[in-house]
């Protein structure tokens, strides 16, 4: 299961700029993709923990695991998605290309428990709030 962030935001006309403003336009671009996949790892990682999803609050776990949950001594509120925190913390950023990172999960169980619980519980994307906010992470690293 991975998540790709892939950007497409460039200047307009790469003619009217200087050799060394360029290649500090490339730089830019590598360490903006760097820095937006570690921001977006960080949003998944803070919002779960509130038991937020993409679109909001998590929905509620059902009684018989909520029974479950209660009598291993694991918390039931928030819904946050985390028992013990292997999948969570199994999930890493990685750049792929020079316009493109990639969050995924770096374990094969942890990778389907994921799966599994973002299609009750959506959280393992961004909403449009947070792709402002990866946008805006990426092009601070643009310096021109």
């Amino acid at each position: 299961m991975s998540l790709k962030i892939d950007v497409k935001t460039f200047p307009e006309d790469f003619t009217k700029i200087t050799r060394a403003q360029r290649r500090d336009v490339k730089r830019g671009v590598t360490r903006g993709i760097s820095e937006a996949a570690i921001k977006g790892k960080e949003i998944i990682d803070n919002r779960t923990a509130d038991g937020m999803g993409i679109n909001g609050k998590f929905a509620r776990y059902p009684k018989k695991y909520l029974k479950w949950l209660k009598a291993a001594g694991y918390p039931t509120t928030p819904v946050d998605l985390e028992n013990e925190g292997d999948m969570l913390r199994s999930m890493q950023a990685k750049v792929t290309s020079s316009n493109e990172a990639m969050l995924y999960f770096d374990n094969a169980t942890q990778a389907k428990k994921a799966a599994f619980n973002n299609r009750i519980r959506p959280f393992f994307g961004f909403n449009d709030k947070e792709e402002k906010r990866l946008a805006d992470v990426f092009r601070k690293q643009l310096k021109l």
